[in-house]
C-alpha cells in the first residue's frame, strides 16, 4: 500500500478531517491534501508529526511494513521474553494476525 493510502486510511480510521489534521501539523489543509493525493510528500519533521499523531511507526506509514508500532513498543513489559520466542516462530502472516489482535484488544481496554 501506497504512502498517500496509508496516510488517508488513518486519518478516515482517527474519524478526523484533512483540516483537522493540518492544523496538527500547523500547515495550511491544501498541503495536506497533497499528502493524501501523491502530489508532494511531506518533510522528515512532518512525518515525525504524522507518526505521532496516529501512533505508527514511520515504516509502517512508508508501506516498509505492515505492523503499525514499533517492535520495542510491542515487546515493553515482563513478558517480553516469553513474547519474543512464541513471535519469532510465527509467520509473517501470523504476526500480523497476532498485531491485529493485540490492537483488538488495546481498543476494547480503552472503550471501558
Amino acid at each position: 500500500m501506497k504512502f498517500s493510502e496509508r496516510l488517508t486510511n488513518l486519518r478516515v480510521d482517527a474519524d478526523l478531517s484533512q483540516e483537522q489534521i493540518s492544523e496538527k501539523l500547523n500547515i495550511k489543509q491544501p498541503s495536506y491534501s497533497q499528502y493524501e493525493t501523491q502530489r508532494s510528500e511531506p518533510s522528515l519533521m512532518t512525518l515525525s508529526k504524522l507518526c505521532e499523531i496516529f501512533d505508527v511507526s514511520s515504516d509502517y506509514l512508508l508501506g516498509h511494513t505492515n505492523i503499525k508500532s514499533p517492535v520495542n513498543e510491542l515487546l515493553e513489559g515482563e513478558t517480553q521474553p516469553e513474547f519474543v520466542t512464541i513471535f519469532n516462530q510465527l509467520s509473517e502472516q501470523d504476526v500480523q494476525k497476532a498485531i491485529d489482535y493485540m490492537q483488538l484488544l488495546i481498543r476494547d481496554k480503552e472503550k471501558k
